[in-house]
């Protein structure tokens, strides 16, 4: 999926308690279908039908939030980009839940980088975006990239 001119990707569950509870309230005409593959694993688990396809819900759900903020935190770090000049382009975000953090993929002049940022920054920068949060993340993205923070050279 693009957004904003950059890939994001969900690797891993992100099912949270809100997901779950919007599944569960959700009437049977919104439940997935299940495939013969899936229909025999909830069988082989003695899961009732309904209950695998809510959990396949929850988790379309959760998939769809985080794809949400990649998408917001993916615009952050766009404008942290757009200082280093057209050199520097964001290609992707990747939520990686099973690493509790973000991936940012980042084309240099010296080829792709990537970046991780821990999970707690990235959704404190989307949640709340106060500026030592985004000073962190600044300073993150540019340390990742082999900038320097003072006009942003790149690092000896």
């Amino acid at each position: 999926m693009k957004r904003g001119g950059f890939q994001i990707e969900v690797i891993g569950h992100p099912v949270s308690l809100a997901d779950w509870e919007r599944a569960l309230a959700a009437p049977k005409s919104e439940l997935p279908a299940l495939d013969d593959d899936q229909k025999k694993e909830a069988r082989k688990f003695g899961e009732p039908p309904e209950e695998y396809a809510r959990r396949e819900l929850a988790g379309r759900y959760g998939e769809e939030r985080m794809r949400g903020r990649a998408g917001l935190l993916g615009e952050v770090v766009a404008k942290i980009r757009e200082q280093q000049g057209r050199d520097y382009h964001l290609l992707a975000v990747i939520a990686d839940m099973f690493k509790e953090r973000w991936i940012l993929t980042i084309k240099t002049p010296r080829g792709r980088t990537n970046v991780a940022v821990p999970r707690e920054l990235g959704d404190d920068v989307v949640d709340w975006g106060f500026r030592e949060q985004l000073e962190e993340l600044k300073e993150k993205v540019l340390y990742g990239l082999g900038l320097d923070r003072v006009g942003a050279r790149p690092q000896r």
